[in-house]
């Protein structure tokens, strides 16, 4: 069933409104009165779409999260002369979402789910694309341990790129590691 435009309008609005107050103030010093001033809504249409601020920054996060495991995905679909070009997208899409990913992962009593949300959607995005393409894989039975040794890896990049890559590392440089490792292996990426 298709949205209503002005549900989609009014969710926009509320999601713009408190991307652009979460790039200036801290999570918790941001408050609901505060998103419906920015958005231009009233508090009741905030609260009829969402429960508090932190379902909003959930929400948020989902989309988020499901579009950079989209973006990693396609990576695997790409041929080896674009893989470098979807590893500097991932890059810039974290860079990009930055805010909403470090806000939700700060969050302690999100942070267990947080990753449990993380890690389920990289799974599934890895496991729907195994369905689609069995031909690629060497063994069917191993699809799930592919997928999880692949969420694991995209994990922890994106952790670390968030804590310390962003601001120490240059984009080119990591890619060269990450593309490293897809075409030779980790000995030959890492070790001399």
């Amino acid at each position: 069933m298709k949205e209503d435009l002005r549900v989609i309008k009014n969710k926009t609005a509320i999601k713009t409104a408190f991307l652009n107050l979460l790039d200036n103030k801290d999570y918790n010093d941001i408050t609901v009165s505060q998103i419906c001033k920015n958005a231009l809504v009233s508090r009741t249409t905030f609260y009829f779409h969402y429960e508090n601020k932190e379902e909003l920054l959930e929400s948020i996060y989902l989309d988020v999260m499901e579009e950079f495991s989209k973006l990693l995905l396609d990576s695997y679909k790409a041929p080896k002369t674009e893989l470098k070009a979807h590893i500097r997208t991932a890059f810039e899409y974290t860079t990009k979402n930055s805010s909403v990913i470090k806000t939700f992962l700060k969050l302690d009593d999100h942070t267990i789910m947080a990753n449990q949300k993380i890690r389920n959607t990289f799974i599934n995005q890895f496991e729907e694309y195994a369905k689609e393409h069995p031909h690629l894989f060497k063994k069917d039975d191993y699809v799930h341990f592919y997928a999880c040794l692949y969420s694991a890896s995209a994990i922890e990049t994106l952790y670390w790129w968030l804590d310390v890559g962003m601001k120490d590392y240059r984009y080119n440089e990591v890619e060269n590691i990450i593309f490293d490792c897809l075409e030779k292996g980790m000995n030959k990426a890492f070790f001399k």
